[in-house]
């Protein structure tokens, strides 16, 4: 009776263990990874070569260390005739934010931005000194802890920032200015999610996020920053794979 007890015991915990979500780590160094914003748009006959060149990225051995990919889809150019079935006015606004502060000339698509400053194809894409650590752990069940430990001590508050991602997406588009074509998406936000980061007794600055499932189970890559909570440009950026 006892083994038997025993077994079924083994049994039980085996099961618990089987059940338990997969956790995934991801962490940037100390350095600055700077995060790299392109705003784009199905319905924009400029914005294909953009994507393309951000798509090749997913190859490069410096994705995730060197710097930390995004692709916004806006929707002021769904009025042509194709909804940007990607496109969100938030995302809109976003860019908008951007050059109201001062740091684009104008909005338009293809848009890069680097930390939040508008950037171009072929320029440096080196981040800042140590600023800290980010790291990111991501469960399942869309769950996600944050925790952010800066080299300036209590320099806080900081906002933290996720964008779950989709990968290897083909959209056959129907009507407006790339009617008839077949576009490749890589990096694309799905969605965004923020949360401030408290302060523990170590130093550090920490935040949860609760991701759902159905973005969950679209996503294949997560993007996260830390920024000052009033303030736009991204302090340090995390991001990788997640599927």
């Amino acid at each position: 009776m006892l083994r038997k007890a025993l077994i079924l015991v083994s049994a039980a915990l085996l099961t618990v263990v089987r059940a338990a979500p997969k956790e995934i780590g991801i962490s940037s160094g100390e350095n600055n990874t700077p995060l790299l914003e392109l705003f784009t748009s199905e319905g924009c006959s400029s914005c294909p070569p953009a994507e393309e060149w951000l798509s090749r990225q997913s190859k490069s051995p410096e994705l995730w260390k060197r710097f930390v990919p995004v692709a916004f889809h806006v929707d002021y150019w769904n009025y042509l005739g194709w909804t940007d079935p990607y496109s969100s006015p938030e995302w809109s606004a976003r860019q908008r934010d951007y050059s109201r502060l001062g740091q684009a000339r104008s909005v338009y698509t293809p848009g890069f931005f680097l930390n939040g400053r508008e950037w171009r194809i072929g320029e440096s894409l080196s981040g800042q000194p140590k600023v800290g650590v980010l790291k990111l752990k991501i469960r399942e069940d869309g769950t996600m802890g944050a925790d952010f430990s800066p080299v300036a001590r209590s320099a806080g508050p900081y906002l933290l920032t996720v964008a779950p991602l989709a990968c290897g997406v083909d959209q056959r588009v129907q009507g407006g200015e790339n009617a008839g074509k077949t576009l490749h998406h890589d990096f694309v936000a799905l969605a965004i999610v923020q949360a401030p980061m408290k302060p523990d007794s170590q130093g550090s600055f920490t935040a949860t996020i609760c991701i759902s499932l159905g973005v969950a189970a679209e996503m294949k890559a997560v993007a996260a920053w830390v920024t000052h909570r009033d303030e736009a440009s991204p302090i340090q950026a995390a991001g990788g794979w997640t599927k």
